[in-house]
């Protein structure tokens, strides 16, 4: 038995090598596409019960929030092996090193599977800041990105400041205030403290709307904590694809 795939890319790959005392280890992460298996597999010999919760710190702040589809596809799965072949075999005390490696594997496939969205042409990191709750921030980062009137105007290079406001307060984010949210389009400031920032220019927002990499940062000064998530655009391509790929 086989499953389709509208993945565009015939696979994705990222490394890193984590230096561990005296050798390195390498790692490989491989993807083929979001709702698709998402191996890493680390040439080490890692056992013990210090390693079955690496995923635990990882896949929140990484791999969850890289959100391509609106809807939960499955067979989604995360796993990480471990083959030996290096006869390395990490300390404990090492955990931070190991979780570190994996980290940048993750964030890497991450940014290339939302690179590879169904018709994208444009990446999209979305940061949030300044939230009571690490929840609360990535709850917001997924409104927007999921947000089919805030994606399409990505594909328009349309700088819509309503779509992304509206987003932003339909995340039901209760401590939320409106009145103490900024919005940045790169280094652009479009909105402060709720309202369109005075130095704002329309020009000034399709200029970083157009480019491929579009960064949206948003703090709301509440807190400490943060998320970031990569997404991209919703294009015309994208309801082609969906509605022919079976056929």
């Amino acid at each position: 038995m086989s499953a389709a795939s509208t993945a565009t890319a015939p696979g994705i790959l990222a490394g890193a090598a984590v230096p561990v005392i005296s050798d390195a280890l390498d790692m490989l992460g491989i993807a083929g596409g979001l709702p698709d298996l998402r191996p890493v597999w680390a040439g080490a010999g890692c056992c013990g019960p210090a390693y079955p919760i690496l995923f635990e710190p990882v896949e929140p702040g990484v791999w969850g929030p890289a959100a391509e589809y609106v809807d939960e596809v499955p067979p989604g799965s995360v796993v990480l092996l471990a083959n030996g072949c290096s006869g390395v075999r990490p300390d404990p005390k090492e955990l931070a090193a190991f979780e570190e490696g994996v980290a940048t594997v993750m964030e890497t496939l991450a940014r290339q599977i939302a690179r590879d969205g169904e018709g994208a042409r444009k990446l999209v990191t979305i940061d949030v800041a300044g939230a009571t709750t690490e929840d609360a921030a990535a709850r917001i980062a997924r409104s927007i990105a999921n947000s089919p009137l805030v994606k399409t105007a990505f594909f328009a290079s349309d700088p819509n400041l309503g779509r992304i406001l509206a987003a932003i307060g339909n995340a039901g984010i209760a401590e939320l205030e409106a009145s103490r949210v900024d919005l940045y389009l790169g280094n652009v400031h479009v909105v402060e403290r709720g309202a369109r920032a005075a130095s704002y220019t329309e020009e000034q927002g399709k200029r970083v709307m157009k480019a491929a990499e579009i960064p949206v940062r948003v703090t709301l000064g509440r807190g400490v904590e943060s998320a970031t998530l990569w997404t991209c655009d919703l294009s015309y391509d994208y309801v082609k694809i969906n509605a022919d790929y079976r056929s």
